[in-house]
């Protein structure tokens, strides 16, 4: 007889898809140390696999296609701006598990990634051309005062000059992982070790970003 869901007609099936969680960003960082679906008014707004994802392993697949397909999920890296949880629940750790749960699968499906920090925000949009990733990224300076760094300056140092620095060591890092998975789908690995990237990014962002532009 085969999967009841495999032989609903395509038009019922986008209907059942229709469904599946899709808003403007999910913030990654919305996610509870006990991996608890989060929602606002209602709407699922958890970075978690929406639970209808378990229905079927045919309905699994088209259901995480759609998820992390269609979704735009945002890092933020501001810092921890849930009070109630601990302080090892860090935005770092979070990502980290995010990363981890998703698994290899799921991160070749992703299509939209972004990190938020006082300094910059970066958009990452992935696809594939003949098999192989294609990344590109938008690079931003939000503007903002950032927190006073620790870190010591060159007195030749600027804001514009860690800005250009940043975006160009960005890039030549994604077009590293580009060349790496040449033929073959992004990995859990290429995404933990992007992260990493742009919080050392922000960091050395920060250490320009108190100085007069």
């Amino acid at each position: 007889m085969g999967n009841p869901f495999s032989n609903l007609p395509q038009e019922l099936r986008d209907v059942i898809h229709a469904r599946a969680p899709r808003v403007a960003w999910i913030d990654i960082t919305a996610i509870s140390p006990n991996n608890e679906q989060a929602t606002d008014g209602g709407y699922n707004i958890s970075p978690l696999p929406p639970s209808m994802s378990r229905v079927s392993q045919c309905f699994r697949n088209e259901i995480l296609d759609v998820f992390y397909g269609t979704n735009k999920f945002l890092f933020d890296l501001r810092g921890d701006k849930h009070d109630d949880y601990p302080l090892y629940w860090t935005p770092p750790t979070i990502y980290e598990n995010w990363v981890e749960a998703m698994g290899d699968e799921n991160a070749a499906r992703l299509r939209s990634l972004s990190f938020l920090s006082h300094n910059f925000s970066a958009h990452a949009t992935f696809s594939y051309e003949e098999g192989s990733p294609k990344i590109t990224l938008k690079f931003r300076d939000t503007g903002r005062k950032a927190p006073l760094s620790t870190f010591t300056i060159v007195s030749d140092y600027s804001r514009q000059l860690a800005y250009e620095r940043s975006e160009q060591g960005l890039r030549s890092f994604l077009a590293g992982i580009e060349q790496a998975r040449e033929g073959a789908s992004l990995t859990v690995e290429d995404s933990y070790k992007s992260a990493g990237r742009w919080h050392q990014s922000s960091h050395f962002y920060a250490r320009a970003s108190t100085w007069a532009t």
